[in-house]
């Protein structure tokens, strides 16, 4: 397990979410949508402004290194700020794939990346949640352990989709273990633990799950 500092949770007002026009589209030629070869961020607006927009990139290019697609930092940075200037609150997605090309799944040698921005309305959350907690359970849905995409919030997310489609609709979360019954995360959160000497205990994510911005 993994211990991290303990940080002041954000506050956000419940404004109206203004709609927004995605910023493009991919062709169906592109690997990501053929492969999930690419990787996506998805950001929280408030205001106006992308919430830990710093971490993101930082978690957007990490993962581009490790899976070896270029990226322009400042092109994919002002795109995100241009796209959120409007949105009062709302969530906004970065997806980056590997573009087209290569034969199957060799990728090609040259590569030309695809970026697709796109928002959606804040989630609805009842207020009970936050003070009373939520009803969920082990999902029987395992994470592969994989140390080559650990960590990453790469495009296959068939694991998470199965946890959530096997789960009980009560359930709004599910956590999820590693094919060696270990806890990893939730289906779409990070898993954290208070500890002693205000101390966050988290799940290690050396083999599988995502490294949510959060735990940084």
């Amino acid at each position: 397990m993994k211990r991290v500092p303990v940080k002041k949770r954000l506050t956000r007002s419940q404004t109206k979410f203004k709609d927004t026009v995605p910023r493009g589209a991919v062709p169906a030629s592109d690997r990501g949508f053929l492969y999930g070869d690419g990787l996506f961020e998805t950001i929280a607006i408030q205001s106006g402004y992308p919430l830990l927009l710093p971490a993101h990139i930082n978690r957007l290019t990490e993962g581009c290194q490790r899976l070896d697609i270029p990226i322009d930092e400042a092109m994919v940075r002002k795109s995100v700020l241009e796209s959120s200037a409007n949105i009062d609150l709302g969530i906004l997605r970065v997806s980056l794939t590997r573009g087209e090309g290569g034969e199957g799944y060799k990728p090609p040698e040259i590569v030309h990346p695809n970026i697709v921005i796109s928002t959606r309305p804040w989630p609805h959350r009842p207020s009970r949640f936050a003070e009373e907690g939520i009803e969920t359970g082990i999902s029987e849905v395992n994470l592969s352990r994989q140390p080559l995409l650990a960590g990453l919030k790469h495009m296959n997310r068939l694991e998470q989709v199965m946890a959530r489609k096997h789960c009980p609709a009560t359930w709004p979360e599910v956590i999820m273990t590693s094919n060696s019954n270990e806890v990893i995360e939730g289906s779409q959160s990070n898993i954290f633990l208070l500890g002693d000497k205000d101390e966050l205990i988290t799940p290690d994510l050396s083999y599988c799950g995502v490294a949510g911005v959060i735990r940084e």
